[in-house]
């Protein structure tokens, strides 16, 4: 239920013009004055056409241009803005995903494991990742202390995902208030990691708090996430 409300939400100018369509379609053909068509004549509907019937010619030129309105708004407006809307989602799950797995290669080079690409994308999953590292990420800390070249790569990746969030961010109309503010949090920190004296001090410290609440879906308010929340968001996109 809670996923309907939420589609209905986010689709609500659709629904809403849908219905207004529809009962000017009705309009349309109430107001036409004209015969009912041939194919409907003998059926259970013509008489329901009939008590419809109340010839109008302001009614119908209302509904006729408020149909044909409609239609040029979903071909000049509203189907580029979805055809938009996919790609832009689509490119960005892809960086999203390709961030996690050449982050997890490199914790994985740095703490001198050797993981197939397949093991690696299944550490991809928040659960795996979690149970894998859970009590050997100090380890992880102290190993990228003396690695500086794995935790540059790692900073790379955080600044190759936040430059396509904000790519989306400035070329796409986000009117979700959550999907704004995620994109925004994570763009302000990383940010920070790379600019601000209080991050950069202690770099691998604050990278690495950062990489545990994202790869295994920790957070100081609910804890460790069953889902993905990055992901999970940019499904609203």
């Amino acid at each position: 239920m809670g996923k309907f409300l939420e589609r209905v939400r986010k689709h609500h100018v659709e629904i809403t013009l849908g219905v207004l369509s529809a009962t000017a379609a009705v309009g349309m053909v109430a107001f036409s004055g004209e015969e009912v068509l041939r194919p409907l004549q003998g059926t259970r509907f013509e008489p329901l056409l009939h008590s419809l019937a109340v010839p109008n010619t302001i009614g119908f030129n209302l509904c006729i241009g408020f149909l044909t309105s409609v239609f040029f708004w979903w071909l000049v407006v509203y189907r580029p803005d979805v055809q938009r809307r996919r790609l832009l989602r689509a490119s960005l799950t892809s960086r999203y995903r390709d961030f996690k797995h050449n982050t997890i290669q490199q914790i994985v080079w740095c703490c001198g494991m050797s993981l197939a690409t397949d093991e690696i994308d299944a550490l991809r999953n928040q659960q795996q990742f979690q149970k894998e590292f859970d009590g050997r990420w100090d380890d992880v800390a102290s190993a990228l202390q003396g690695e500086p070249d794995r935790l540059k790569a790692i900073l790379l990746e955080l600044e190759l995902l936040s430059q396509e969030m904000q790519y989306v961010l400035n070329n796409l109309s986000v009117q979700d208030a959550q999907v704004h503010g995620l994109f925004k949090r994570l763009s302000e920190h990383v940010y920070r990691l790379r600019n601000d004296d209080t991050f950069t001090n202690d770099q691998v410290k604050y990278v690495c708090q950062f990489l545990w609440t994202i790869l295994a879906g920790w957070s100081f308010v609910d804890g460790y996430r069953k889902e993905d929340a990055v992901e999970r968001t940019l499904e609203r996109i």
